[in-house]
């Protein structure tokens, strides 16, 4: 958010709210450019709804939003009907295991040929072989139920708001917290400490290719919405995750300590190379002591603060001193973090050496009768 208002992309505009506003309306800005521009230019100025009622806010369409954060439960639903929840299992992993058990298990083939008999084809590892995947303790989730409908229902608004911005005859436009929001900034609440902490507070540096010029920003990075399709082309299906994030114990916004595999699968550090025609090269690091521990045995809670296109959103102390007049909407239930790991099969050790019985092992039992002694 700092480097674009450096850079000119985004500009602040404060104004002094008159006596007697509405607590509710429509705010838009329109531009009086004195002298026409240069060249021709197209002005369009949407309409905002707002909301004074825990603070300069803009409405939310569908509910989804209180006081610029998500509304993450709903008191009119059940515990079974919420909206999000949390969960400590890496789904989407698990389903991913389950496929290539299914590919395994597809190795071995049975057919009938033309003639009527049955044939086989069997692999190395062979399908009763090899066991069910297992779930793992993969950190915490927040997932919300039916995501990609909602995300169906954005693209149908968005499309509908950009036919009537490219009219000749533009109409006016109303948005929504919806319509602005472009990711979150995502809270840990630790029960031990009893304090909200941010996993998205960074320290930047910035450097330019060809300058001397170097920035070092605080600030707050977010999340946003990232869809995934075939990498082969083979279909126009897009993949988006029910999961909005994963907090497994580091920064969202900036990379673990040490090297990542690269693409030649050797170890490699992590580095911004400079892809644009400005030279800009980014590295990110955790604000020093912002990040809460992530233990078994522990209680934690997620809250998400709304960030709209310009980086701007409710600063950790802002949310803070929301949270008694937002309740229980703006927060999950308090779960504690558990351990999901697989139990193995107890090991069989030898007592006696089976050296002198042949054909017997750890894992064959081989047992011998005579005429004379059954």
């Amino acid at each position: 958010p700092e480097l674009m208002r450096k850079l000119g992309l985004v500009i602040d505009l404060e104004v002094e709210l008159p006596a007697g506003v509405s607590p509710t309306g429509l705010v838009w800005v329109e531009p009086n450019w004195g002298t026409p521009p240069a060249v021709t230019t197209k002005s369009v100025s949407p309409r905002t709804h707002y909301t004074l009622k825990s603070g300069f806010a803009a409405v939310s369409r569908s509910d989804r939003h209180v006081g610029g954060m998500l509304r993450v439960r709903s008191p009119k639903a059940g515990a079974d009907s919420q909206p999000y929840e949390v969960i400590q299992v890496d789904v989407d992993g698990a389903a991913m295991k389950v496929l290539d058990y299914a590919r395994t298990a597809a190795r071995k083939i049975r057919f009938v040929d033309q003639q009527g008999n049955v044939a086989e084809e069997e692999s190395d590892s062979t399908a009763e072989d090899a066991g069910l995947p297992t779930m793992r303790s993969s950190g915490l989730a927040l997932v919300e139920n039916g995501r990609a409908a909602e995300l169906v229902k954005a693209f149908h608004v968005a499309r509908e708001q950009h036919s009537l911005m490219n009219a000749s005859q533009a109409p006016e436009i109303q948005l929504y917290a919806e319509d602005l929001i472009t990711g979150y900034r995502i809270d840990i609440h630790d029960g031990g400490a009893n304090a909200w902490r941010s996993l998205c507070a960074r320290v930047g540096a910035y450097s330019f290719k060809g300058s001397d010029l170097k920035l070092s920003i605080s600030d707050e990075g977010w999340i946003s919405d990232s869809a995934v399709e075939a990498a082969d082309d083979s279909s126009d299906d897009l993949y988006l995750s029910e999961a909005i994030v994963r907090w497994s114990g580091w920064s969202l916004v900036a990379p673990r300590p040490g090297k990542h595999i690269g693409t030649d699968d050797t170890p490699a550090d992590y580095q911004s190379k400079p892809e644009t025609e400005f030279g800009l090269a980014v590295s990110f690091k955790p604000a020093p002591k912002s990040l809460p521990r992530l233990r078994f045995g522990s209680s934690y809670r997620l809250r998400a603060r709304a960030v709209d296109m310009a980086g701007n959103g409710l600063t950790l102390a802002e949310a803070d001193a929301l949270m008694p007049t937002l309740g229980a909407s703006a927060a999950t239930e308090p779960v504690t973090y558990l351990r999901h790991d697989p139990v193995p099969s107890p090991v069989l050790l030898l007592r006696q050496s089976v050296a002198a019985s042949q054909g017997e092992s750890v894992d064959v039992l081989v047992i011998r009768s005579y005429n004379d002694t059954p």
